[in-house]
């Protein structure tokens, strides 16, 4: 985690930066104008619904992804102020590939859009490649829901003061 401006290490398999604003208190949306809109991607049709509830709660605007194609073409046709998105796509895969690739893919067309990706598949090396590719944070499943939307309110205020 980021402490005085440096990243410190939290478990070796989960990489993650984090805000050192006030913000990183709360986990209320950031206080800007309209609606704070999340892409939530996962195969999972539970997942997504208990993302979309929790969300929903934390006072954020969410739609929600069940493939990679379908991430591509919500993009395509909205914006969003943050795309949280699981790595896996194909049952019983557990590699990261599509994830990976996707991440590289909305890196390349949208370059402030923050991504934070999921996986269930602690590993290190899967961690920091999302970040080399792009991804912003790598959160483990199951997810902490305070540390979640604290950690969704901090990118989306970050991805809006960047695009101003």
């Amino acid at each position: 985690m980021r402490k005085s401006g440096r990243l410190m290490a939290g478990p070796a398999w989960m990489l993650m930066l984090t805000c050192e604003s006030p913000m990183s208190l709360s986990s209320a949306p950031p206080d800007t104008a309209g609606a704070v809109r999340v892409l939530v991607a996962d195969a999972s049709a539970d997942i997504l619904e208990a993302l979309r509830l929790l969300l929903r709660e934390a006072g954020f605007e969410t739609e929600c992804a069940g493939s990679v194609d379908d991430v591509r073409s919500r993009l395509r046709t909205r914006d969003y102020d943050l795309l949280l998105m699981d790595l896996n796509y194909t049952w019983g895969a557990t590699s990261g590939r599509e994830g990976l690739d996707l991440v590289a893919d909305v890196r390349a067309r949208l370059p402030q859009l923050p991504i934070v990706v999921m996986t269930g598949w602690r590993t290190a090396e899967l961690a920091v490649e999302a970040v080399r590719r792009g991804a912003r944070m790598c959160i483990e499943k199951p997810w902490d829901n305070a540390a979640l939307t604290r950690a969704i309110a901090c990118e989306t205020a970050r991805g809006r003061a960047s695009r101003a």
